[in-house]
């Protein structure tokens, strides 16, 4: 009734369609014989083991059960799987990784990163958070960070027999995670409108979930490409004929002047983006249409001179380059000291900051242990630069202080690399503004 509501119609009989929903034990994707005496259940695991083994999934989710012990349910692929990898080299006398939950995780990871044609997809789980930081199960995490592009953990404590004081919202006594395993690859520009007052600088590249108030307030973001299946109107049923392709995020109205751009060198969705991106930074564009950013999304003017137009792409390619942190030049102009002895498994409190200024281009951090890190040869104006309403090298630092977060060599480099980015990004806005606005020319 629900989906006739929604204007969905389903004729079973003329189209032999019907939803794709299956009655299936999830880890068993083993290829077995079910007796002839139940068909109607034969048939569920044929049509299920089939798409298990054959078909691309974009998305898995679940709950899986809490229990710790071994489950008697036929997975013999998944425990040879977890096996291989998770229980590797582990050489431990107890090894506690037959919870029920992990087996559903390595079910996730072996379908997206190994069967899946494409080695896209998404995987969103509610767990126990004994994977975090159990010692056994340091070799799933580390199979885990080699299979997807990005992890995200909302770690919600509340285990009682850990004493976490956290009240568990899911009124049980181990502690809950929730995890979403990224595995697509995109790009995007973020942007604010309606808020901006005295200069436009609430412009980003990302390629990663963010949040919508990433700029203060409400953040839009435009991706650079949509991904869909090829055959949308059967995206609810039973249908082996549907892929997932990614498709460019452009309007009709752009993809036909893009088809008759006449230039020796095609651009890519990349180029263009690189492109628009470039303009964006544009000094001379930012301060001539203010007003009109101030109200209303940005217009880019395309223009159809082919060397103009990878002059700007060449730019804009390094900004984004630069915000992502790839691709930086060595720069070593930009130092880092310490007076202390310290390696890669120190835990650093930053108690303190003294910023560059404009006679002193040196950023100065003390620890909680009245030792100092030094970061020299770089500018007040690079430490005071502005993306949104926030300084990124101030934020960043103003975060770890307020909140104690201990910091390691790994983001020291990272804080380095922020700095260079930055440096580096306001010699391509000048690099831009020399082109004057030759993005308008025909």
């Amino acid at each position: 009734k629900q989906l006739r509501d929604l204007g969905i119609s389903i004729d079973i009989k003329s189209n032999h369609e019907r939803l794709g929903i299956y009655l299936t034990n999830s880890l068993d994707i083993d290829q077995h014989a079910i007796s002839g005496h139940m068909p109607n259940l034969q048939q569920e695991h044929e049509k299920s083991t089939n798409i298990k083994n054959q078909e691309d999934i974009l998305a898995i989710i679940g709950n899986p059960p809490y229990f710790n012990g071994k489950s008697q349910a036929l997975s013999k692929i998944i425990d040879q799987k977890i096996s291989d990898t998770y229980k590797k080299n582990l050489h431990e006398k107890k090894i506690n990784l037959d919870d029920l939950y992990i087996k559903f995780i390595k079910l996730a990871e072996y379908k997206i990163a190994e069967i899946n044609r494409s080695q896209c997809g998404v995987v969103g789980i509610i767990t126990n958070n004994s994977f975090l930081d159990g010692v056994t199960h340091r070799k799933m995490r580390e199979s885990l960070y080699n299979s997807f592009d990005e992890i995200y953990i909302l770690n919600l404590h509340g285990n009682a027999r850990k004493k976490e004081n956290d009240q568990n919202v899911f009124d049980i006594m181990v502690g809950v995670k929730i995890r979403h395993f990224d595995g697509h690859e995109n790009l995007g520009i973020c942007f604010e409108r309606n808020k901006i007052e005295k200069n436009f600088q609430h412009c980003f590249v990302v390629d990663k979930i963010i949040s919508r108030d990433l700029f203060c307030s409400m953040t839009y973001i435009a991706p650079l490409y949509l991904y869909q299946k090829n055959n949308p109107d059967d995206l609810l049923f039973d249908s082996s004929k549907n892929t997932i392709i990614k498709i460019p995020n452009f309007t009709p109205q752009f993809q036909q002047f893009y088809s008759q751009l006449n230039f020796a060198s095609k651009p890519s969705p990349e180029h263009i983006m690189a492109y628009i991106y470039a303009i964006l930074h544009c000094p001379l564009y930012r301060q001539k249409y203010l007003e009109f950013l101030k109200t209303d999304f940005p217009a880019i003017a395309f223009t159809q001179n082919e060397k103009i137009f990878y002059d700007y792409q060449n730019l804009g390619q390094k900004l984004i380059d630069f915000h992502l942190l790839k691709n930086l030049p060595d720069d070593r102009e930009i130092k880092v000291s310490f007076d202390f002895e310290i390696n890669n498994s120190c835990e650093i409190f930053i108690e303190q900051k003294t910023p560059p200024t404009p006679t002193s281009h040196k950023l100065i951090l003390q620890t909680n242990a009245k030792k100092l890190i030094n970061f020299e040869g770089f500018a007040k104006e690079i430490y005071d630069f502005e993306i949104g309403s926030y300084r990124p090298i101030d934020k960043w630092l103003t975060y770890r202080i307020n909140d104690q977060v201990a910091l390691n060599l790994s983001d020291i480099e990272h804080l380095k690399n922020m700095i260079i980015a930055i440096k580096n990004t306001q010699i391509v806005m000048n690099k831009i503004a020399d082109l004057n606005q030759a993005y308008l020319s025909r």
